[in-house]
């Protein structure tokens, strides 16, 4: 009888490790799953910082505050810009324009000489043929933290906000919340 017992308890210990062994490996495979797919895991999004859909932004180097709407639908980024002329300058293709700011004591007008990354097609709802759009790296602070990212130069003054900030970004840094707006300080690094 003694014996008897005795199995049974050792039977049921290792029906426990197994059962915690495929959990494991269950975990894993999830985990696995989700990187292979590009998706993040709950240990990456933890580290993550949440930002409502609104969000001040500071442009770099006047460290100016202009609303920007962070959109998960959006592919890349984009900012209101005026007055776009591209030229050469040593064989590099750049591009002058102007990001005009409304702020309650007047108007401000922001100067850019910039290199051009690239052109980037876009899609427009009402045209058939996609507008063709210079895109340059622009430096800004959100959410207290430094950053730099490409953005495609659009003529805006037609949306509520001068600034998109779409998921190839926001993918690397925030969490956005739907619900939330204005969650995080403005303010840029001690640099």
């Amino acid at each position: 009888m003694k014996i008897n017992n005795i199995c049974k308890s050792v039977i049921g210990k290792v029906r426990h490790v197994v059962l915690i062994a495929c959990l494991l490996i269950l975990g894993s495979q999830c985990y696995l799953a989700n990187a292979m797919a590009g998706q993040p895991s709950a240990i990456e999004i933890e580290q993550k910082v949440t930002l409502g859909w609104l969000q001040s932004i500071r442009l770099l180097p006047e460290t100016m505050r202009l609303t920007a709407k962070l959109d998960t639908g959006a592919k890349g980024s984009a900012i209101h810009a005026v007055d776009i002329v591209a030229y050469s300058k040593n064989g590099q293709e750049y591009v002058d324009f102007s990001i005009p700011v409304e702020k309650k004591s007047g108007n401000i007008t922001l100067q850019y000489s910039l290199p051009v990354i690239k052109q980037s097609k876009i899609k427009q709802h009402d045209r058939d043929n996609p507008d063709t759009r210079f895109v340059v790296e622009l430096k800004f602070c959100i959410g207290g933290g430094l950053y730099s990212a490409p953005f495609s130069l659009d003529d805006r003054e037609k949306f509520n906000y001068p600034v998109l900030l779409g998921r190839e970004f926001l993918q690397n840094y925030f969490v956005v919340d739907p619900a939330q707006t204005f969650v995080a300080k403005y303010h840029c690094p001690d640099q």
